[in-house]
């Protein structure tokens, strides 16, 4: 699509007007409508036309700023008065995160961008910024990421990831895992934390065997609270380093969506970020690593690795199910948590050694 007519689009969309309201996210990732002032946004990217289309709640006019500070400083005006819900906008042509400066008539200026960061070279790298606490702050964009295994970053993702001044990089795969795939990270010389451990998946071998997705779901759902054992250091030292460093943090694990998800779940949680929230973007795994996986295996992969060969002979709707992720499991992590410790809050206290007063450094830190 050529400029001008992205622009003769913006422009026809920037003047319709629809009624007012606000914006809660649903599992994939969208916005539902509750009828108040305008709070939050959603920012899409293309990376093929480099074209950001953001969505808001229509019929409050705003002005729209786009700014490449994750605290949008240095902002510069890209629209004024526009109340249609929607705007669309051409990046550059090279790749750099950009931050929408939202401010409505007669209400307090948002930050919006876009959750998923368009790298080739990874699944699932996402923000965890943006998301409303129960006290009514808002998790700030730009300082903790998370993301599948970083080993097939390319040029160009390195060209987008330098900026961002990732500080840490917490690897919560096992020995081997980081053996086969290892990172070769070129965006600065980060703090790594990581854990010696090793996963036997022999175990797995006879359990393949006449499996159905009934029985992979119960096997995913009864493993999640051993993660929580497996990775008590990684946890521990992750939560560490956000106390003692303000740079940015990412941590991933393979495909980041167990692990992964697991610790994006306890960061939020520390946070005051809503359960409900919490599981919507745990769920956004099945969006931005399920759905993809497939291509980026054709890409990057190995025919010749034991795990896939075993994976490419289960049925398709068992193979679905250990590329997703589903409520339950990490539901069984935080009952869990519940169960041995009185809360997932609980669980940050006596197990990985948080205080209030370190609860409130973090909350300090990074929300806004």
């Amino acid at each position: 699509m050529q400029r001008s007519a992205i622009l003769f689009l913006s422009a026809v969309l920037g003047f319709s007007s629809l009624s007012a309201c606000t914006s809660t996210a649903t599992e994939n990732g969208r916005y539902a409508s509750t009828a108040v002032g305008v709070s939050q946004a959603e920012v899409s990217y293309n990376a093929e036309n480099h074209i950001y289309t953001i969505s808001w709640s229509a019929g409050t006019p705003v002005s729209i700023a786009v700014s490449q500070e994750a605290d949008g400083s240095n902002s510069r005006l890209l629209a004024d008065k526009i109340s249609s819900g929607m705007f669309l906008w051409q990046g550059p042509a090279t790749e750099q995160r950009q931050f929408f400066v939202i401010t409505p008539e007669k209400s307090q200026a948002f930050i919006a961008a876009s959750r998923l960061l368009p790298v080739e070279g990874a699944l699932n790298l996402r923000d965890l910024g943006g998301y409303k606490t129960a006290d009514g702050r808002t998790v700030k964009w730009g300082k903790v990421y998370r993301s599948s295994m970083l080993a097939h970053l390319t040029d160009d993702d390195y060209r987008l990831l330098t900026p961002l001044q990732i500080g840490t990089i917490a690897d919560l795969r096992s020995n081997e895992e980081r053996t086969k795939e290892v990172t070769d990270w070129r965006a600065g010389e980060p703090i790594r934390i990581e854990t010696d451990y090793s996963m036997d998946f022999s175990q797995f071998a006879g359990m393949m065997k006449d499996i159905d997705v009934a029985k992979a779901k119960a096997m995913f759902t009864s493993m999640y609270p051993d993660i929580l054992k497996q990775q008590t250091g990684n946890f521990r030292n992750m939560f560490q380093q956000l106390l003692r460093d303000d740079d940015a943090l990412l941590f991933h694990c393979s495909a980041g969506k167990d692990r992964t998800g697991m610790a994006a779940m306890l960061i939020l949680t520390a946070l005051g970020v809503p359960q409900e929230t919490i599981m919507q973007d745990y769920l956004l795994s099945n969006t931005h690593y399920a759905a993809n996986i497939a291509s980026f295996s054709q890409r990057h992969g190995d025919e010749r690795d034991a795990t896939s060969a075993m994976m490419s002979r289960l049925p398709a709707d068992v193979t679905a199910v250990f590329m997703g992720v589903s409520p339950e499991y990490l539901q069984a992590a935080m009952d869990s948590m519940t169960a041995e410790h009185g809360s997932v809050m609980g669980y940050l206290q006596h197990e990985l050694g948080l205080s209030a007063d370190d609860i409130n450094t973090l909350r300090n830190r990074l929300l806004m």
